[in-house]
């Protein structure tokens, strides 16, 4: 089994380093969306391969389905929006005033972002990013992206500010292969955070579903 995992928004590849090394009986590739460094594109082999993505990061995956045989999103969703009309235009005006206050001044928009996701006393807030990079994977953000069609695992949060439940729940439900899980205690950081719970969920659907 190879897995790629590919970070969220204002991340970069360190973003995994406290859940790789629970993968030392896989091989794995990193994908950088170049937020803070370099872009990197990950490393695709011929093997059944698994993608697991971090909020935007798993968006990223989903745009790229032909390339694997299932998905799992940490902090994870098709539709950053959401599906009601009430809550697309609150989090679509919420949207346009982070992304304002971003281009002002996007160093200090970062960490207050670190903040609110729960990472700022695990990961150094950065102190330059690729400004152009960033602005277009935030439209990104207002795709409603059609889950492909492998077996899928959305890990969700119970104290996620950035995406809050009502937003997984409002999720379409006609998917039959598309399955939700929640954790408490993680914030929207999945994979930093409740790390050996998460990778447990991890095995367990890759077992249960009779992909690995």
């Amino acid at each position: 089994m190879h897995i790629i995992l590919c970070h969220g928004f204002g991340f970069d590849h360190h973003f995994w380093d406290h859940f790789i090394p629970y993968l030392s009986k896989h091989s794995y590739s990193l994908m950088d969306l170049g937020h803070i460094n370099t872009p990197c594109q990950p490393l695709f082999k011929d093997d059944l391969t698994i993608g697991i993505g971090h909020s935007l990061g798993f968006l990223k995956l989903c745009m790229m389905e032909n390339h694997f045989n299932a998905l799992i999103g940490f902090n994870g969703f098709f539709n950053f929006l959401g599906y009601s009309t009430v809550t697309t235009e609150k989090r679509l005006k919420e949207f346009h005033a982070f992304k304002k206050i971003f281009i002002q001044n996007p160093i200090k928009t970062l960490e207050n972002f670190y903040q609110r996701c729960g990472v700022d006393d695990i990961m150094p807030i950065p102190q330059s990013c690729n400004l152009n990079t960033m602005s277009k994977d935030l439209d990104v953000l207002k795709k409603d992206v059609v889950p492909p069609k492998i077996p899928t695992l959305l890990l969700s949060s119970m104290d996620d500010p950035i995406v809050p439940n009502i937003v997984i729940h409002e999720h379409k439900n006609e998917y039959y292969h598309i399955f939700f899980e929640h954790i408490e205690g993680a914030q929207h950081a999945m994979g930093l955070k409740k790390t050996e719970q998460i990778f447990q969920k991890v095995m367990s659907f890759l077992h249960t579903h009779q992909i690995l």
